[in-house]
């Protein structure tokens, strides 16, 4: 069991698998970062070059992971806030408890959330897609991409605010919304409900589709 760990390597792969009860601060220029099971009060983990994992871990403070080149995937993680910052690479998130706010940005590289409780969610994509399932915020979901598709399977949020310029925006929603939709090119599919939280929709060229399940 270690305290308070700070790691920093110019080349070279960080495998940690201990018990960690204070701060874990990780750092490679070039190489990935694997971690383990760590029960700390809050995780900060960076690479240049080269992907990050986060398996099984309960964090009680923030969560802080980013790559310039290189993926990222999270599963099976508690935390108060978890922040996610990709340059080139994608991320992968799954089975995440999140007291407060989940937000990331992805530069190139598609982003895959599933399985995900929050408080609110604010998210950005330049280049590609942005894939949900399974993701219940109590309260705003926010979405942007200039280049891409965004998509919600089975999810759901107080409110939600999606954006893109170029693609489709289309989901299954769990609970009733009123619809603001707009788009320049495209056709819009939506319910005509009367009541629920706002959901406003718009894109530059994409379709609109979205349905409520029963």
């Amino acid at each position: 069991t270690f305290g308070n760990v700070d790691i920093h390597t110019d080349t070279g792969d960080i495998t940690l698998k201990s018990q960690i009860t204070g701060i874990l601060t990780a750092k490679t220029d070039t190489g990935k970062i694997d971690v383990w099971g760590v029960n700390s009060d809050s995780v900060t983990l960076s690479t240049d070059t080269g992907d990050i994992s986060l398996y099984n871990a309960q964090i009680k403070g923030d969560v802080t992971v980013t790559t310039d080149t290189g993926h990222q995937t999270i599963s099976n993680l508690q935390c108060r806030n978890l922040t996610l910052k990709c340059t080139t690479g994608g991320l992968t998130c799954e089975s995440v408890q999140i007291d407060d706010a989940l937000q990331f940005n992805s530069s190139t590289g598609h982003v895959t959330l599933s399985k995900i409780r929050c408080g609110t969610v604010k998210g950005k994509a330049s280049t590609g897609d942005i894939n949900c399932s399974d993701l219940m915020a109590t309260g705003e979901l926010r979405m942007e991409t200039s280049t891409g598709e965004i998509k919600l399977t089975a999810s759901d949020a107080a409110t939600l605010n999606i954006k893109t310029d170029t693609g489709d925006v289309e989901g299954t929603l769990l609970s009733d919304k009123i619809f603001y939709t707009e788009t320049d090119t495209g056709n819009i599919k939506v319910p005509k409900s009367t009541t629920g939280g706002i959901c406003e929709i718009i894109t530059d060229t994409g379709d609109i589709t979205f349905t409520i399940l029963p």
